[in-house]
């Protein structure tokens, strides 16, 4: 199966002041962090591999997702920049 990609790069400016210092993925929603509700819905799909595409406040994320085991963290391109992901493959998996 491949692996579900999330994007979780973005600013979020429509959640200001939230998201300041906050990454949206990291944002409470019923007590637990957006990206964990996604992660449990893609593994409770049977997805076992997941990229996550970060950007803005990206070391937040990875430190909320680290728990030791192998991860594959992408920094998600700047807008307007030539960065192609193909040329990223499981690069720091």
């Amino acid at each position: 199966m491949l692996p579900a990609a999330i994007l979780a790069g973005g600013l979020a400016t429509r959640l200001r002041p939230l998201t300041e210092v906050t990454p949206k993925s990291l944002i409470l929603i019923h007590g637990e962090p957006f990206i964990a509700h996604q992660l449990r819905l893609v593994r409770n799909r049977g997805v076992e591999r997941v990229v996550l595409c970060v950007g803005f406040l990206g070391e937040k994320i990875r430190e909320f997702v680290s728990n030791g085991r192998r991860r594959c963290i992408l920094p998600f391109p700047e807008i307007g920049s030539h960065d192609d992901l193909s040329e990223r493959r499981e690069v720091g998996c």
